[in-house]
């Protein structure tokens, strides 16, 4: 994966169909311990923010807080994953209902939030709050910490 700098401090990466997601995802965590969290030193937040956007095949992560309305970071990065946006045509392809659509989507969305908190300890991103978001969502999908 190459990192390439964004307006707002954020770091974005792509990481091809072909490539291993396991890995990337490492780096991913990796980038987040050492990019991330550093730059939102002076700020009050309480939970790292990961949301995604399975139709562009985008994570992106950035500190949040409960306690405070809006966007609140100084700094933040995003993976663009082919195969996440992939993964979201097929089922958008498929021809399932809306609500078998959703829980389908739920389900791949389960499998990146369990493969993001592997590697999240793998690399030691650990004491630290998560919730997972999907784009759309009005409440996140997961909750906890490492």
């Amino acid at each position: 994966m190459k990192w390439q700098a964004l307006n707002y401090n954020y770091m974005m990466a792509t990481v091809e169909s072909g490539e291993s997601i396991e890995p990337a995802m490492a780096e991913f965590c990796q980038q987040i311990k050492d990019y991330v969290i550093p730059r939102n030193d002076g700020i009050a937040w309480d939970y790292l923010r990961v949301e995604f956007w399975p139709d562009s095949g985008r994570m992106i992560a950035f500190p949040s807080s409960n306690s405070i309305s809006g966007r609140i970071e100084q700094a933040g990065c995003l993976v663009v994953f082919a195969r996440l946006r992939l993964q979201y045509e097929r089922l958008a392809d498929s021809e399932l209902e809306d609500q078998e659509f959703v829980a389908a989507l739920h389900e791949a969305e389960r499998d990146w939030i369990t493969t993001f908190l592997d590697a999240a300890r793998q690399v030691s991103l650990t004491g630290y709050r998560f919730q997972f978001w999907d784009g759309d969502g009005e409440s996140p999908i997961w909750n906890g910490c490492l």
